[in-house]
């Protein structure tokens, strides 16, 4: 695998991706998927989106983990798919045209993956839990990158790019 051209402070390979397993999930609630897998996949989509990985926290969790989180940060008290957390600094304002244009987003924060909701759902969408589970991924990384879903035009943008990503990544 050819090395990205990221920035000095910006490394590919540096623990830029942490994938951790709730102890409350049971061993076979995750699938067929390994960690590099779900790692490479992060960096796959992060490299289609020319941005920068410095570090992203991936959890494969349950309902109670996932919705927890969406109460405390959120305060949406429901159950939901998966939820983002950027610790990156937010976009700037366009500059001017003569400017130099902006560095790639720079991606940074935690991902937190309802493996419950994937396997109570991914028939419903004709897709294996491990398929279920990457569309989640990629849909948390997208919204790392600064992508919302919170019109139904922008919802469409991102599950357009998620169909894009997950037919473009490669499997083994």
């Amino acid at each position: 695998m050819d090395s990205p051209s990221y920035a000095d402070d910006i490394s590919p390979y540096a623990d830029d991706v942490h994938i951790e397993v709730s102890p409350s999930l049971a061993p076979d609630d995750t699938g067929a998927l390994s960690s590099d897998t779900l790692a490479d996949l992060v960096r796959f989509v992060v490299d289609a989106e020319d941005g920068r990985l410095r570090h992203v926290s991936l959890v494969l969790a349950g309902h109670e983990t996932v919705r927890s989180l969406n109460r405390d940060y959120l305060e949406h008290d429901y159950n939901t798919d998966v939820l983002a957390f950027s610790f990156s600094e937010p976009a700037s304002p366009p500059e001017p045209a003569d400017a130099d244009p902006p560095p790639p987003p720079l991606v940074e924060g935690e991902v937190y993956v309802d493996v419950e909701t994937a396997a109570e759902r991914h028939d419903e969408f004709g897709a294996s839990l491990e398929e279920e589970v990457c569309r989640y991924i990629v849909h948390g990384v997208l919204h790392l990158l600064g992508y919302t879903d919170k019109t139904k035009d922008a919802n469409r943008t991102m599950h357009r790019l998620e169909d894009r990503y997950l037919a473009a990544f490669p499997s083994d």
